[in-house]
């Protein structure tokens, strides 16, 4: 079949752009929350993406493979995690997945705080699995980059000591319980803890059982790292 062209591409050109991970910050970068989880992802494919269209469709990584072989009319590989989200691209279906699975495990060095999360369409379940130590990053050990990294930090540090509400903001960053649930709508900065409040328990349990059958099914043993 023959080829449309549109602005000089034909329609059997798709462009794809992204990133690996949110802004290089804290409760961004290295951990699970959704201003570290979520990326862009914008789509270019003339004359089948509705031009200018947005979607609030949750997808993962593991489905880029899967949908680019639907795309080229190919077929499946046995044992991907992830499905296709070709409707969505096409504007045939507004949502996707239901749930998306998450993990941080870390470096080692710099970043000891290993983290797994489940999020639906309105809660995030993080489980910390080292919730004695304190969250560290590169963002707050890293010296000698002028205005970056730790010379940031350590100002935000100095305020803490005289500001209450800074000291507050410290204490979130790098204190963590075992497990942390948002209503990710109200919520949208995942700073207002839900899991400790009685009217969150089903939803809690719900989420924590997802979590414990994910990791069984990928023999998630990791608690010592």
């Amino acid at each position: 079949m023959a080829s449309v062209k549109r602005h000089g591409f034909d329609t059997n050109t798709m462009f794809v752009y992204a990133s690996d991970q949110g802004p290089e910050w804290p409760h961004s970068k290295w951990t699970l929350y959704d201003s570290g989880l979520r990326v862009p992802f914008v789509v270019r494919w003339p004359g089948r993406t509705p031009p200018r269209s947005v979607t609030d469709a949750m997808i993962s990584f593991t489905d880029v493979t899967p949908t680019l072989v639907d795309v080229a009319g190919g077929k499946q590989l046995a044992g991907l995690d992830g499905s296709s989200f070709k409707e969505v691209l096409l504007g045939k279906k507004k949502q996707f997945r239901t749930e998306i699975f998450a993990s941080h495990t870390g470096d080692g060095e710099m970043n000891k705080f290993p983290q797994r999360c489940v999020r639906d369409l309105r809660y995030k379940y993080i489980l910390n699995l080292h919730p004695e130590r304190k969250w560290t990053t590169h963002f707050t050990l890293v010296s000698g980059i002028p205005e970056s990294h730790k010379d940031v930090y350590d100002t935000w540090l100095e305020r803490a000591r005289t500001d209450a509400a800074a000291a507050k903001l410290i204490d979130t960053l790098e204190r963590h319980p075992a497990e942390e649930l948002y209503e990710t709508e109200r919520d949208p900065w995942e700073l207002n803890n839900l899991g400790g409040r009685p009217e969150f328990a089903a939803t809690l349990a719900r989420l924590r059982g997802r979590m414990t059958a994910m990791r069984e099914q990928l023999r998630d043993g990791s608690d010592s790292e």
